[in-house]
């Protein structure tokens, strides 16, 4: 049986890139589950930081004591993969859904690297399965 945690949403309607979301802890999970969603003119581009520790904060730089990275991002209807510092493009009117494996990690955050228009939201359910 699969342990899951509710959806919740990390980014909502999101337009300024250099947002980021709240951290959300993940230690008890293997996987996360992104769905984002975007309007007509949206072109976004997201990333997932992670890290461990209690001293994550993923808006300042890395360091010893603030130990987080980029990561791994798979498109579920593709399985096309995306380098965590490039990140996943969200572009026109989009609703896709992807994977991040956050085994070891602690938490996790969600950054709008870039963006040119529109709006995007992003939600988040784990897995430990």
């Amino acid at each position: 049986m699969r342990n899951r945690r509710d959806r919740r949403v990390a980014l909502d309607a999101v337009t300024d890139a250099g947002s980021y979301s709240v951290t959300y802890q993940v230690s008890d999970f293997k996987y996360i589950v992104l769905d984002m969603a975007s309007i007509a003119d949206s072109d976004q581009v997201v990333q997932v930081q992670g890290g461990m520790g209690d001293d994550y904060a993923p808006a300042t730089a890395q360091g010893v004591d603030n130990n987080w990275s980029y990561l791994y991002i798979t498109d579920l209807a593709t399985k096309t993969g995306y380098a965590g510092s490039v990140g996943a493009t969200v572009s026109g009117a989009e609703y896709r859904k992807f994977s991040v494996d956050v085994d070891g990690m602690d938490y996790v955050s969600f950054h709008v690297s870039t963006g040119t228009a529109g709006a995007i939201t992003v939600g988040i359910s784990g897995y430990s399965e």
